[in-house]
């Protein structure tokens, strides 16, 4: 009912892009002061960026490069890691 309402009142904007097959959510709320954005990649839990006014200040995109673990495909399937 309230996602509802925000559409009827456009105070939300959804876009679906169909050629996508993994997981995006785009989200930028505009205020009078400020504007932040956050974007969810590949799986609902995992945060790829965090913005506030265009500047970088969290998520994945934040973080150092770490070796990557296992994908869920492969620890679903048992194989073991490190390799």
């Amino acid at each position: 009912m309230q996602a509802q309402a925000l559409l009827g009142r456009k105070g939300v904007e959804v876009e679906v892009d169909s050629h996508r097959t993994d997981l995006l959510i785009d989200v930028t709320v505009v205020r009078e002061s400020s504007v932040g954005r956050a974007v969810v990649e590949r799986e609902h839990t995992r945060l790829a960026r965090l913005e506030r006014d265009g500047h970088l200040v969290g998520g994945e995109a934040s973080q150092p490069e770490a070796p990557a673990g296992p994908s869920v495909r492969e620890a679903v399937a048992g194989k073991a890691w490190p390799p």
